[in-house]
C-alpha cells in the first residue's frame, strides 16, 4: 500500500510491503522431501510404514508452503517530507529485524526516484533517495506482480513529491564517460 497526505505543510508517505513466498524456499522443500522419500524408501520394510513415511514427505512441501503464506515477511514505513526544516525522516519497521530511523537533509539528496528493484527479473518498483555521497536508501516498494487495492502510483507520488519539495531527480541514464569521468562519479 502507497498513500500520501500532507500534514502541516509537511508531506508524509505512508508505505507497506509484503514480500510474497520464495520459489526458491518451496523447490528447496520438495527436494528435500523428495531425497528423504528415498532415504526411508530404502530403509524401511513394512508397507505401513512406508505409506506413512510417504504420506509425511508429501506433506512437507505444503507445510512448507503454508508457513510461508502465513507469516510474509513485511516492511512498514513512514516517510516526512518536512519543507520548513529541509529535513526527510523516515521510520521503517520490519516484523523480521531491527527497525531503522534515518534523517536526512534536502542539501544531501542528489536524486529522488522510481527504479525496478532487479534489471533482469524486476519485480518490485522502489522509490528511492541517491545521496550525494552515492549511497541509496530505499524509501517505499510496490509490487509489480500483485496489485494492491487503494494505493497510490510510485511513479505519481515521486514526481509530486519533487515538484512540492524541490528535490531532484536525478539523471535516469548515466553514459559511461560521466560514470568514468571524476566530475561523474558521486
Amino acid at each position: 500500500m502507497i498513500d500520501l497526505r500532507r500534514n502541516n505543510g509537511a508531506l508524509t508517505l505512508y508505505a507497506t510491503h509484503q514480500q510474497p513466498p520464495r520459489a526458491m524456499w518451496l523447490a528447496g522443500s520438495v527436494a528435500v522431501s523428495a531425497a528423504l522419500y528415498i532415504m526411508l524408501e530404502q530403509q524401511i520394510a513394512d508397507p505401513t510404514l512406508r505409506l506413512v513415511s510417504a504420506l509425511i514427505c508429501i506433506a512437507i512441501p505444503f507445510v512448507t508452503a503454508a508457513v510461508l503464506y502465513f507469516r510474509p515477511h513485511s516492511t512498514s514505513s513512514v516517510t516526512t517530507f518536512d519543507p520548513k526544516a529541509r529535513r526527510i525522516r523516515s521510520e521503517q519497521k520490519h516484523d523480521r529485524g531491527r527497525d531503522v530511523v534515518l534523517e536526512l537533509g534536502f542539501d544531501e539528496v542528489a536524486a529522488l526516484r522510481v527504479a525496478e528493484d532487479n534489471a533482469e527479473r524486476p519485480r518490485n518498483d522502489v522509490l528511492s533517495v541517491t545521496l550525494t555521497d552515492g549511497r541509496r536508501i530505499a524509501l517505499a516498494m510496490k509490487s509489480r506482480q500483485y496489485s494492491e487495492g487503494g494505493g497510490q502510483d510510485l511513479h505519481k507520488v515521486a514526481a509530486f513529491i519533487r515538484s512540492e519539495m524541490g528535490l531532484p531527480e536525478g539523471s535516469k541514464h548515466r553514459t559511461l564517460q560521466s560514470a568514468l569521468s571524476p566530475e561523474g562519479r558521486g
